[in-house]
């Protein structure tokens, strides 16, 4: 069987979570994580249920995407634009 590029996405997304975890527990702190546009390939309910997980996960995210907003649990967080290599707030 044949698993779809949303699916494929979630279980490399899942490995990462896990090795972070254990990361965060040895180091006893927090890690970095930078998930690049998170919208892509999944539905909204696969999108909203990673949002939450990657919110209670012990990392400090940076989330990339092409379009402002629209990623659920984010209304809060500090927005970055970069446009022609300047960085705006």
């Amino acid at each position: 069987h044949r698993v779809s590029r949303g699916q494929q996405k979630l279980i490399g997304i899942a490995f990462i979570l896990a090795q972070s975890q254990l990361v965060a527990e040895i180091v006893d702190g927090r890690v970095l994580l930078l998930v690049d546009e998170p919208k892509a390939e999944l539905d909204s309910a696969r999108l909203g249920r990673l949002m939450e997980t990657l919110q209670e996960a012990p990392a400090q995210l940076f989330l990339t995407g092409l379009e402002k907003g629209g990623l659920p649990g984010t209304s809060k967080a500090r927005v970055f634009h970069v446009k022609h290599g300047r960085l705006t707030e």
